[in-house]
């Protein structure tokens, strides 16, 4: 039997599983525009359309919330509270 080369939350699309994940991760991190996300690929040699960039964000978007939130750290990354803006020092700054 042939193995797949799609993950199972991949499995039945047409594009490769790091692309459909690089065009979630730049449209989550950077809020991009379909057709700005659409025009980025497209430099890269890879011609989706802003629809179907649509459907894996709307299909993948809370997938990989779910599965990445556990992994996130709410304070810093070794679990002291980060002191917020407000609270830092301000030497030197004319404003």
């Amino acid at each position: 039997m042939a193995r797949s080369l799609h993950a199972p939350l991949f499995r039945g699309r047409h594009f490769p599983d790091d692309i459909i994940i690089l065009a979630l991760r730049w449209y989550l991190r950077y809020s991009l525009s379909y057709r700005d996300l659409q025009e980025l690929l497209t430099e890269r040699g890879v011609r989706v359309d802003h629809s179907t960039l649509w459907r894996w964000i709307d299909r993948y978007g809370p997938e990989l919330d779910r599965r990445i939130r556990p992994h996130l750290h709410p304070n810093g990354p070794n679990g002291v509270p980060t002191k917020p803006i407000s609270a830092l020092p301000v030497s030197g700054c004319p404003y």
